[in-house]
């Protein structure tokens, strides 16, 4: 079957806040064309093509549950659409268990593109975005208002900004692992070539091993400059007090 727009006009139903809707009807008799695609894997973002002008899609700005997006994202791809979920490199751990991490940019939101007036397996789209698990609401600016667009260029500034922080962070830790390559191949070289002390400095290490414990202080204090720390028997303390 031909596909076909479907323009109906959408009925909103508010929950009374005005930032946000719940669900939107379909007027009876208004029949549209179910779009089927094949869902992308659910681990890579929307093909570059998605971004451009020329793609003629829409994007909208979904709010997720708490720590819900990835399942939200998820979701929306099984119904074929697209979903953009940019993410936050970041870097974990200390020393050699430094990591890269990745989060949500914008916690509890995602971005999806679709065309809007085409049905998504037999329903209108926004409804079935609104059924997927994991989502709380589709963004609107106005109460009873229809879902607000979010302009092309400010998607293209995200993800501009979300490519610079991952390769930030890459780059970040090369740094790290080519730092802790070299420090390791210093030691290993330095336990391999133990270093040749001068003559002088090879007489005081030799004087230190042979001295009693109990002298090495003074010997030590000598070398620094101090001369010898004065030595007071028990008895005199004693004597003196």
């Amino acid at each position: 079957m031909a596909s076909r727009p479907l323009q109906p006009v959408y009925r909103l139903v508010s929950d009374g806040s005005p930032e946000h809707f719940v669900r939107v009807e379909l007027p009876a008799g208004a029949l549209g064309v179910v779009q089927r695609k094949t869902p992308p894997p659910a681990d890579v973002g929307p093909p570059p093509e998605a971004f451009t002008k020329e793609a003629g899609l829409a994007w909208f700005c979904v709010r997720t549950g708490a720590r819900r997006e990835i399942e939200a994202r998820n979701g929306l791809c099984a119904l074929g659409l697209i979903a953009y979920l940019p993410m936050e490199a970041t870097i974990r751990g200390r020393s050699e268990a430094r990591e890269r991490v990745d989060a949500p940019f914008i916690p509890r939101h995602l971005f999806m593109a679709l065309e809007p007036h085409n049905t998504v397996e037999g329903r209108n789209p926004f409804q079935a975005v609104l059924d997927t698990r994991g989502v709380e609401r589709i963004l609107a600016n106005e109460r009873f208002g229809p879902p607000s667009r979010v302009p092309r260029d400010a998607i293209v500034v995200v993800r501009a900004a979300e490519d610079d922080l991952a390769l930030a962070v890459e780059e970040r830790l090369a740094k790290y692992r080519r730092d802790a390559q070299a420090a390791a191949e210093a030691a290993i070289k330095r336990a391999a070539n133990p270093k040749v002390l001068p003559d002088d400095t090879a007489k005081v290490v030799a004087q230190l091993q042979d001295a009693r414990p109990d002298d090495r202080i003074d010997l030590l204090l000598a070398l620094l400059g101090r001369g010898a720390r004065a030595k007071i028997s028990l008895a005199e303390l004693q004597t003196a007090g």
